[in-house]
């Protein structure tokens, strides 16, 4: 694996000023806040939040730009909500700012032994030799933990400030999504597929892709945490899981009959991804967790290299334990599975 991983300091560097000038004078220079948004790390972070199935937001630079020039203000309001709460995200960060320093010291002096380490958990699960030169932007969000556009990756310092091990996972959970995307992207240019018959490829490899990304590359599936366990909300929409994998068949269904279209399908997918973990998330979790169980890395990499062959390979694990160790995993659905097969 030829890996170039580089890692960019300068927006959180940058971010870190603001708040500096912030508590001296009770706002922050315009040019300190202009010189932030130069960064490319800013274009990308408008690009993520209005992905059509992600949180869909419908802002630009310039809207951004007004929440920073507005931190001084305790309150801020308007009419787009996530713009209200990316302003309260980053008001929070401005008291922890001198922890939050230390944190980006921190990963600047042991970036070597991160970079490598990330490397590692990626190479487990990968299916060849991969060769391509992500950078890695730390910054504030103001909403997203981490998240990648194209080849780079964008980090909320705050999010992997935990731990050395967090910040190496996330870029591994990153750059996992990265590479598994470029093997769904030429499966589905193989296949030549209609808008519906994409949407629901785009939907496995969402599910595939977090699955593998929280549970093998980012967490520790030898022993079975994913590193999320002391949160409420992953804890609530775990217990949910089963419920949530037949909301997830159903969708696919609708599909395949063409009573969803691929628009439809990212109003859905946005919905569940405006929440912490929601319903691709956590049924990608639980499911990669099953063919860990069953098969190990080995059936892990197939997936990586052939997502479409999802289903029957997860079907084939649940069964499996259904049989014989007296489990009730879910199971896709005959009919599903028929008009896949059938369709793709």
């Amino acid at each position: 694996m030829n890996l170039n991983v580089k890692i960019n300091y300068d927006a959180a560097e940058t971010y870190l000023e603001i708040f500096n000038e912030i508590i001296n004078k009770g706002e922050p220079n315009l040019e300190t806040v202009e010189e932030l948004f130069k960064h490319e790390v800013m274009n990308q972070m408008v690009t993520h939040y209005n992905r059509p199935e992600g949180l869909n937001a419908g802002i630009d630079k310039d809207d951004l730009m007004n929440i920073v020039l507005n931190l001084g203000n305790g309150e801020f309001s308007h009419e787009n909500k996530f713009l209200e709460s990316f302003h309260s995200n980053l008001r929070g960060k401005i008291e922890k700012r001198e922890d939050l320093k230390k944190v980006l010291l921190e990963i600047k002096e042991k970036e070597k032994g991160i970079v490598e380490f990330s490397e590692t958990k990626l190479n487990r699960f990968l299916p060849g030799n991969i060769n391509f030169n992500p950078e890695v932007f730390i910054v504030f969000t103001g909403y997203s933990g981490a998240y990648y556009i194209g080849q780079d990756i964008t980090l909320d310092l705050e999010h992997v400030s935990k731990s050395i091990d967090k910040v190496a996972s996330t870029i591994a959970h990153e750059l996992h999504h990265i590479v598994f995307n470029s093997f769904l992207e030429e499966e589905m240019r193989i296949k030549g597929l209609s808008s519906n018959k994409l949407a629901i490829i785009e939907l496995i490899g969402g599910i595939v892709g977090e699955g593998i990304a929280y549970y093998c590359v980012g967490g520790n599936p030898d022993e079975g945490l994913t590193g999320y366990e002391n949160l409420d909300s992953y804890q609530r929409d775990v217990a949910r899981w089963k419920e949530y994998f037949v909301e997830v068949n159903d969708v696919m269904l609708s599909l395949l009959g063409d009573k969803m279209n691929r628009s439809k399908m990212y109003g859905w997918a946005s919905r569940h991804m405006k929440k912490d973990f929601g319903a691709i998330n956590t049924v990608g979790i639980k499911t990669v967790e099953t063919i860990f169980k069953f098969s190990g890395d080995k059936e892990i990499i197939n997936l990586v290299k052939w997502p479409t062959d999802y289903l029957k390979i997860y079907n084939r694990a649940a069964s499996n334990f259904n049989r014989s160790q007296k489990y009730n995993y879910p199971l896709y659905s005959p009919e599903l599975l028929r008009t896949f097969d059938k369709k793709l």
